[in-house]
């Protein structure tokens, strides 16, 4: 039987429950891509500082910062405006210096959403010197 990210919505009792299970998922592919670094999860009950998921050690090294957004049927203005947010909260934060940047989500772009990662990519590159992947 074939499964796909429709399937975290059934099994986890709609979004919530399958967001924090593909942030789950996310950490666990994470620490099998990074078994020698030290990867951890960020329990977002109080904020996350725009963090999901890290490598490094918090406060003593620069961090590659995995955000993890569960946007499954569109990708339009709302989800990239949380994209951009989310962002913009992990640059700004004080607690901790970002070497690196990951958006991962459960789809595949279109055309459409691709141009407007490469502009907005663009034009982050004229601002600073950190560059999001998308994963």
């Amino acid at each position: 039987m074939d499964r796909d990210w429709y399937d975290f919505k059934r099994l986890y009792g709609g979004y919530e429950g399958a967001r924090k299970h593909f942030e789950d998922a996310c950490e666990t592919l994470f620490r099998k891509l990074h078994p020698q670094k030290n990867v951890k999860g960020v329990n977002s009950s109080s904020g996350d500082g725009g963090i999901d998921i890290f490598t490094g050690d918090y406060g003593k090294t620069p961090l590659t910062v995995v955000q993890c957004k569960f946007f499954l049927e569109e990708f339009g203005e709302s989800q990239k405006n949380q994209v951009r947010r989310s962002f913009q909260r992990a640059i700004e934060n004080k607690d901790y210096e970002m070497k690196e940047w990951i958006l991962a989500i459960p789809r595949e772009f279109e055309s459409k959403n691709h141009e407007w990662w490469s502009t907005w990519i663009g034009n982050l590159q004229k601002s600073t010197i950190l560059f999001p992947r998308l994963v």
